[in-house]
């Protein structure tokens, strides 16, 4: 079975302000928008994941809620895992080692500089993409998640909400 994993970077966030919590950081109205148009894009997807795992910072919780803002049943599946909150790719690694073999398309919402490594890490061929706020990765394998190693996915998709119309 071919499995994909979705890499979605949080929307554009606030600035953090001096005495404020980095986790507490709300979107911006530009990082809303960006949200409303990744949210356009999935309209016209065939599949949904079949499950998502986000960073409980509210910026990355944020923006998986207003993704699948056209999904109400979605929107309460989402997962908060406090380890894709800037632990590193080998805590990543183990959140989706733990992921059942049945499970097909998995959606990780979270953060830079993580995704980018994980990205570069995870793809055959070694190019390294950028992951803009509100940019979707999209990684197609056929290993388990158990078994998912270096340079064993393809880039199936990589959307920048930027990039799309509103």
């Amino acid at each position: 079975m071919m499995r994909e994993l979705w890499l979605l970077r949080h929307a554009q966030a606030q600035q953090a302000v001096e005495d404020g919590s980095d986790f507490a950081r709300p979107l911006t109205k530009r990082g809303y928008a960006a949200t409303q148009r990744l949210r356009a894009w999935l309209q016209q997807q065939p599949l949904l994941p079949d499950k998502t795992i986000a960073s409980p910072a509210n910026r990355a919780f944020t923006t998986a809620y207003c993704f699948y803002a056209d999904f109400p049943a979605w929107q309460t599946a989402i997962v908060p895992d406090q380890r894709l909150y800037l632990q590193g790719v080998p805590t990543i690694k183990q959140v989706l080692a733990e992921q059942p073999a049945s499970l097909q398309r998995l959606l990780l919402v979270g953060h830079n500089p993580d995704f980018e490594e994980l990205l570069a890490e995870l793809m055959i061929v070694n190019t390294r993409l950028t992951l803009d706020t509100a940019t979707l990765a999209i990684l197609t394998f056929s290993v388990d998640w158990q078994n998912l190693a270096p340079q064993k996915a393809r880039l199936l998709a990589y959307i920048d909400a930027d990039a799309l119309n509103d």
